[in-house]
């Protein structure tokens, strides 16, 4: 846990995103540059081939469609009929006049003259999107078109069309198949048009008119979302539940790919004969380089129940599946996935010391450790078969791992030996851990049980609450505590008394306590509650994923850095906090009127700190500019002196605690 304290309430400032985009649309002008769109507004740049970049799109609207008519001007279209332009790469988008309700599809073939299709009409525009008229009316409604020239186009929708006329007229083919709909169109020639849409369904338009190429249930996918060829032989269709097929015979036959993936895919693009991408649900970016035989992850979320994170900066984050390590270095703007050694089938911990240092625990008293970020794990031996569910270290050092049966484990070499602490507790299963300082900790788990040590396990006693299922301690002596019923509880005078201040429904499965005053908890259907006074009163906040899913997906874990916060829970869901409420550490201290003093600052040796309190024991602990707890001391007296000469050089932050009070201050090392 980072501490982040004596915070300061300003304004009160709170975005929640819903980090799962689903992306729709792709397009990439050249070969090194392209562009996805998708829900709330996403739009990411995707540069040299592996780097992903959000870029600010200014809407929070779907986005369906995105068209680039050369390096610097493209066009996104989406729901309710936004259409929102840049003229410099993406750097700036500004929102265009709308004409229609949504917009499916948009086409620009120079940086002025563009196709778009609202509510099955096909529109143009010849001045940028300055204005726009209908171009053609067709039949019936229409979700894809395409041209071969300035006078031959097709379109598709529950019919399939030609026009050879500029559009002045349209030729029906295969009657209506009004069950399927064609959602992509690929022109490899006037003798081979392909359109890919729902029930399994590729149609190819020859000469001689419509025919049904696919359709039966040997392939993945219920929908072939998008289609494409690399040459008049080479195909490529992707579909929902992570489909991709392959045809070598200018589909005449197709074979399944392996996306490894389930996700939805939604659309698909190549640079070249042997380089193309595809995009779809939960941020998932898939590329080739084998012209569609094999596909790695730019960026994806795996369809796992995601159960618990760290958050390391506002940047950098990690998750954990069952089976999967998730990291992002960009803010959530993409995700490397990782599978981790298959050891066990189940991980249910994570915590990591540093960014690159990190531990994970599981089924069969596995304990796996990395120190490169978690791209590999080595497999630790714990000493017990037992499961094991979260674990905590107070410094590079020293952890704690708990699980099942009252399993706690202790290590203070960094993992390469783990001991079993005893808690004559050898019946109930613990699942949360929190150590606010060196020496005291505290453990909750099933049968209404929180157990607490203040000599660094050595000894532990029982704490009585009721139905604790998650605990946040500000200090030794000042914690949360939410329960399975919905209540959460204050404490303080280190878990003695309990002062019930909240009752709501459902499990909070997760409590964060920021500072003294500020509370976040999440649990059950997507539950947030916070408080911004200690608990007194508590509100609740909005969930984005309310707004489209009538079973809004359950939240295991929160935590936040400074202003950044992240919620995870089922369905791969990830939520992102800012918070501009809280004051971040630098702007704390920059401003903070303490009243201790600490000197010399810059100290190349020892670090005095002053006008502590004489009546009350103060704990002082010492963090690196990431958030690693580098040292912690304890004393009554009114000056300490703290030998800093092997710390490495760099920024500290100095945070001193009382029963009643806690400051931040910050020193240089050098």
């Amino acid at each position: 846990m980072f501490y982040l304290l004596a915070f300061s309430a300003v304004s009160f400032s709170q975005t929640v995103e819903h980090l799962n985009k689903y992306l729709y649309g792709l397009n990439f002008p050249n070969p090194n540059v392209g562009y996805a769109v998708g829900s709330y507004g996403t739009i990411l740049k995707i540069t040299n081939g592996n780097t992903v970049t959000k870029l600010n799109s200014g809407t929070k609207a779907t986005l369906f469609a995105v068209s680039f008519a050369d390096a610097n001007v493209g066009y996104a279209a989406g729901d309710s009929g936004i259409i929102t332009k840049t003229v410099d790469g993406g750097s700036n988008w500004a929102e265009i006049p709308r004409v229609a309700s949504s917009v499916s599809y948009v086409n620009f073939i120079t940086a002025d003259s563009g196709y778009a299709i609202w509510g099955g009409a096909i529109y143009k525009t010849s001045n940028g999107g300055t204005t726009w008229g209908q171009w053609t009316t067709l039949p019936s409604t229409v979700s894809t078109f395409g041209f071969y020239n300035s006078q031959i186009a097709y379109a598709a929708g529950s019919n399939i069309y030609k026009t050879t006329n500029g559009g002045a007229s349209w030729t029906t083919y295969n009657g209506n198949f009004s069950s399927i709909r064609m959602s992509s169109t690929y022109i490899v020639d006037t003798n081979a048009v392909f359109f890919s849409g729902s029930g399994k369904t590729i149609k190819k338009l020859n000469s001689t008119g419509a025919n049904t190429i696919i359709g039966d249930n040997i392939f993945t996918g219920d929908v072939y979302n998008s289609i494409a060829f690399t040459s008049p032989s080479n195909g490529i269709v992707v579909g929902t539940n992570g489909a991709i097929l392959k045809s070598t015979n200018s589909g005449a036959t197709w074979a399944n790919v392996n996306s490894k993936t389930t996700n939805n895919l939604s659309a698909l693009c190549f640079t070249d004969a042997n380089t193309g991408y595809t995009v779809g649900e939960n941020n998932t970016i898939l590329k080739t380089t084998d012209g569609g035989s094999t596909w790695s992850s730019l960026s994806k979320i795996p369809d796992q129940y995601l159960t618990k994170m760290q958050v390391i900066d506002e940047n950098t984050c990690f998750a954990l599946s069952s089976v999967y390590f998730l990291k992002t270095f960009n803010g959530g703007t993409t995700w490397d996935s990782i599978p981790i050694p298959v050891t066990t089938n189940y991980y249910n911990g994570i915590y990591f010391t540093n960014s690159t240092t990190g531990y994970i625990v599981g089924i069969g008293g596995k304990i796996q450790k990395t120190t490169d970020g978690g791209n590999t794990w080595t497999a630790q031996t714990s000493g017990t078969t037992e499961e094991l569910i979260d674990l905590k270290f107070t410094n590079a050092n020293t952890g704690y791992v708990i699980g099942n049966k009252g399993i706690v484990l202790k290590t203070t070499n960094a993992g390469a030996t783990w001991t079993q602490l005893t808690t004559n507790n050898t019946q109930d299963s613990f699942f949360q851990i929190s150590f606010p300082s060196a020496n005291t900790g505290y453990v909750c788990g099933y049968g209404s049980v929180i157990i607490k040590t203040t000599n660094a396990g050595a000894t532990w006693s029982n704490v009585n609450l009721t139905s604790a299922c998650s605990i946040s301690f500000l200090s030794d002596n000042v914690g949360y505590a939410g329960c399975i019923d919905g209540k959460i509880y204050k404490t303080t005078n280190g878990g003695s008394n309990w002062v019930l201040q909240y009752t709501g429904i459902g499990k909070i499965a997760s409590i964060y306590a920021i500072d003294a005053n500020k509370v976040y908890a999440v649990g059950i259907s997507g539950t947030i509650k916070k408080t911004i006074n200690g608990g007194a009163t508590w509100t609740s906040v909005a969930n984005p994923t309310q707004s489209y899913t009538s079973n809004t997906p359950d939240l295991y874990q929160i935590s936040f850095y400074n202003q950044t916060g992240y919620a995870i829970g089922e369905y791969s869901t990830i939520l992102k906090f800012y918070d501009s409420s809280i004051t971040t550490e630098s702007e704390e201290i920059e401003n903070s009127s303490s009243n201790y003093i600490i000197s010399p600052n810059p100290t190349s040796d020892k670090l005095r700190i002053e006008n502590l309190s004489n009546t009350k024991e103060t704990s002082i602990s010492i963090y690196n500019i990431s958030g690693q707890l580098i040292l912690t001391k304890t004393t009554n007296n009114t000056e300490v002196e703290i030998d800093v000469n092997k710390i490495d050089n760099g920024i500290y932050f100095v945070r001193i605690q009382t029963d009643d009070n806690i400051e931040s201050m910050k020193f240089i090392k050098e």
